[in-house]
This record gives structure tokens, C-alpha cells and sequence, in this order.
């Protein structure tokens, strides 16, 4: 009777586990956080243009008028996620916690092995349509949490902007447009970002009133944000630092303004350290440059002092021959006159 009471109870208790269990995954399945790259986006394509999608997230962000440079595509996106040399890797440790990850790839570059390494699914072309097309038409059940999309459709040589952006933003309202027929919308954070020199962050969440403007923040803050509003704590080696105006749903202009000037301060505090490191660099070049100056005039010398040395030598020679030249010429004197003396003196 007490066996029977035992394996019932672990048989409620395995019950409450797994349905705890696939609570606790369904509710990550819930919250979905798109992270797209623009190439060559940049903050002034996006003000007052006449691009609705784009324009439209913009007036309903969080967004930051200073952003650091980030590198070319793909290497920014390495950077953010941890490449080979990193010892941590975003995509991954979002995986080991249950959450699905996708990159979708309009440039054809990213390569599917590092996917593969990274826990990231793919989904590559040199279209962005038709890459973006791939996903929408993915079956239900491949629902990925976290989403990264490249997008380089754009017209360089347009000279209008909104010729030149046109695409990207009809592809933006593809995206748009799904995730509000899948009902996400409302589960969604979205980034916009580009690889420009002054590229634009957009921080937008659905029917929540986030429109606030800050001062600065780094493309590396992305990552423990992201992980944030999964419920992870980052790693303490991963570069950046949590966006936690992304989470305050209060635009009480106290906290914003205090906010901007702390954001302020850091930039200028990083501008100066930028500086010291510029002309640490340009001490070391100084530096670098003596020392190489010092090793040729060092060759210099050691090259005049064999040059003395071989002259040394030849002078040494030059004695010694001097010298046998000398005996032989005394010797030859010495014979000479004992012939001459007995060939013309009489009396020897």
C-alpha cells in the first residue's frame, strides 16, 4: 500500500514539474525580439523622410542620437554574438535556455559553418524579398524567439532618399504586416541599427508609449540588453552594459534628463580616453620610431667599426710586408757589396 502511495506521488509530482516546465518555455516562446541591421543606414535617413515604416517605428522608439561606429558587416555582427576567439557566444547561451535562434541573411556573407557553431539557424540569399519570403512561409512550429536580419537592398546611386531606401522600408512592412497577422506584435521588441559611420539604434515595442530620445550608447549594449529581457543574466565577459531605459515605462522627463547627462558624461569620459590612447599611440609610434633610429645608427657604427678592423688589419699587413720588404732589400745589399768589393778592391 506504501509502494502504491509512493508512485503515485511521484507520478503527481513528475506531473507538476513538466507542466511547470512547459510553462516556463512557453512563456519564453512569448516574447520575441527582432535585431535588424541596415547597411548604410544611418540617424538622418530616418528624420523626416518620407519613409513610413521606418518613420512610423522611429516616432514610437526609444532611440539614441550618438551611437558608437560599428565595423562592416559581417565582422559587426561577430562582434555583437562572439566569434571563434570570443569565450562567449550570444546565440548559443540564448539556445541553452531554451530559446530558438534565426539569422536571416539578405547579403549571401554570413557564413552557415559559423551559424552552426553558434546555435543560429539560417536562412541566406542575396535578396532580401526573397529571404525574408523564406521565413514568413516557415511552418508554425518553427517559431524562433530571437530573429537577426540583414537587409542590404538599397540603391546607392539614388540621390533621393526615399528612392534609395524605398526598398528596405516596403521590406520592413513585410515584416510589420507578420507579425501582426501571426499575433507577435504585441510580444515583440524590435532593434534597428545600421553599419554606417553614424548609424541610428531603435529601440520599439509594440502599443507601449517608449518614444524617448537618450544621448548615447554603444552597438555592445545590445547584448545584455537582449539577454535582459529574456530573464538571463549576461556574462560577466560580455562587453556592453544593460539599456535599462529600454525597461522603464515611465517618460517622466526628470528620469530622462538625468539619464541624458549621465550618458553624456560617459561619452566625454570615453572621448578622453580615446584621446590618452591616441597620444599613448602616438608616444609608443615616437618611441617605436628612436628605438628603430637607434638600431640603425647602431648598425651604422658596428659597420664603421668592422670597416676600422679590416683597416686595422691591412695595416698590420701592410707593416709586416714593409718589413720582409726591408730584410730582403738589406740582404740583397749585404750580397751585393761583398761581390762588388771583391771583384774591384785589391786588397780585400
Amino acid at each position: 500500500m506504501m509502494v502504491i502511495r509512493f508512485i503515485a506521488a511521484v507520478l503527481i509530482l513528475f506531473g507538476i514539474l513538466s507542466s511547470w516546465t512547459s510553462t516556463a518555455a512557453y512563456a519564453q516562446s512569448d516574447n520575441y525580439i527582432y535585431l535588424i541591421y541596415i547597411k548604410g543606414l544611418s540617424v538622418s535617413d530616418i528624420e523626416g523622410k518620407k519613409l513610413p515604416n521606418l518613420k512610423s517605428l522611429a516616432d514610437s522608439s526609444t532611440s539614441y542620437s550618438n551611437v558608437s561606429k560599428p565595423q562592416v558587416f559581417p565582422e559587426s555582427i561577430y562582434t555583437l554574438f562572439g566569434d571563434e576567439n570570443k569565450t562567449y557566444s550570444l546565440p548559443k547561451m540564448l539556445s541553452k535556455n531554451g530559446i530558438d535562434c534565426m539569422f536571416i541573411d539578405g547579403s549571401g556573407e554570413i557564413q552557415k559553418k559559423y551559424c552552426d557553431n553558434n546555435s543560429l539557424d539560417l536562412i541566406s540569399g542575396t535578396n532580401d524579398k526573397e529571404v525574408l519570403n523564406q521565413y514568413f512561409s516557415l511552418p508554425p512550429e518553427k517559431d524562433y524567439s530571437f530573429v537577426t536580419i540583414y537587409l542590404d537592398d538599397v540603391n546607392a546611386s539614388e540621390t533621393s532618399e526615399f528612392r534609395r531606401w524605398s526598398l528596405v522600408d516596403n521590406e520592413m512592412g513585410l515584416l510589420l504586416n507578420y507579425l501582426i497577422n501571426s499575433k507577435k506584435i504585441d510580444q515583440t521588441s524590435i532593434f534597428i541599427t545600421g553599419d554606417s559611420d553614424k548609424p541610428p539604434l531603435l529601440m520599439f515595442r509594440y502599443n507601449l508609449n517608449f518614444k524617448a530620445n537618450y544621448y548615447y550608447c554603444d552597438l555592445l549594449d545590445l547584448g545584455p540588453t537582449i539577454c535582459e529581457l529574456y530573464g538571463i543574466n549576461p556574462p560577466s565577459n560580455m562587453p556592453g552594459n544593460t539599456l535599462y531605459e529600454f525597461f522603464n515605462n515611465s517618460n517622466d522627463p526628470m528620469s530622462i534628463k538625468r539619464i541624458v547627462d549621465l550618458q553624456k558624461q560617459c561619452l566625454l569620459a570615453e572621448e578622453k580616453i580615446s584621446l590618452l590612447q591616441k597620444n599613448n599611440n602616438s608616444i609608443n609610434a615616437d618611441k617605436n620610431k628612436i628605438l628603430e633610429e637607434k638600431n640603425n645608427f647602431d648598425q651604422k657604427l658596428l659597420e664603421k667599426e668592422n670597416q676600422i678592423n679590416v683597416l686595422r688589419i691591412k695595416l698590420k699587413l701592410f707593416k709586416l710586408a714593409s718589413l720582409v720588404a726591408f730584410i730582403i732589400l738589406l740582404f740583397g745589399y749585404i750580397i751585393e757589396y761583398r761581390i762588388l768589393r771583391k771583384k774591384f778592391l785589391m786588397f780585400p
